[in-house]
């Protein structure tokens, strides 16, 4: 896993020998670094989700969706793990793109101000896109005859949670 491999190394070179780097831009890829880590922390550990194609669902095999959390709340942080890694990301891409077209004979120029409104105005589209997910998906009540088709009643003999949003080809419990 590059959690315990990658990022290290990323964090030992930005900590050590990113001399150059604008105080900003280095605490931007420092902060990207981290949410990467917990992203993929949550992902590759708490989590361990795989897509259920063609089925409208997941299939989570992690800790947390082994009786840890009620399956209501099992999609909560997986809707927060999507802006939490976009934003840091945009905000790295906007401080550096500031810091090349100062150093060069662009005609667009961003300035900090309206940086900092890009970066706003994405984490409340990112925000309220969460909002209407978690308020709009909703687990199958079928989920128990779902489970019963060939392709998926072998999730019953394994730890873990089923999380289906409708039938094959009819998602009507996740609004897109």
């Amino acid at each position: 896993s590059s959690l315990f491999t990658i990022h290290p190394i990323v964090f030992f070179v930005l900590l050590r020998h990113s001399t150059e780097y604008s105080r900003d831009i280095k605490c931007g890829y420092v902060a990207y670094q981290i949410v990467c880590m917990l992203h993929e922390f949550n992902e590759s550990f708490l989590y361990r989700v795989v897509n259920l194609c063609p089925y409208p669902g997941l299939y989570c095999q992690g800790p947390l969706c082994r009786g840890l959390l009620p399956e209501r709340f099992l999609l909560v942080p997986l809707f927060i793990a999507i802006p939490s890694v976009i934003v840091p990301f945009y905000f790295l891409s906007l401080r550096m793109y500031h810091y090349i077209s100062s150093h060069s004979e662009t005609a667009i120029n961003i300035s900090k101000r309206m940086q900092i409104i890009i970066i706003l105005v994405l984490f409340i589209i990112l925000s309220s896109n969460l909002t209407v997910h978690l308020f709009s998906s909703m687990i199958s009540r079928d989920t128990l005859n779902l489970t019963q088709i060939p392709e998926l009643s072998w999730f019953k003999y394994r730890a873990g949670s089923v999380l289906l949003f409708g039938t094959p080809g009819h998602n009507l419990y996740f609004t897109n």
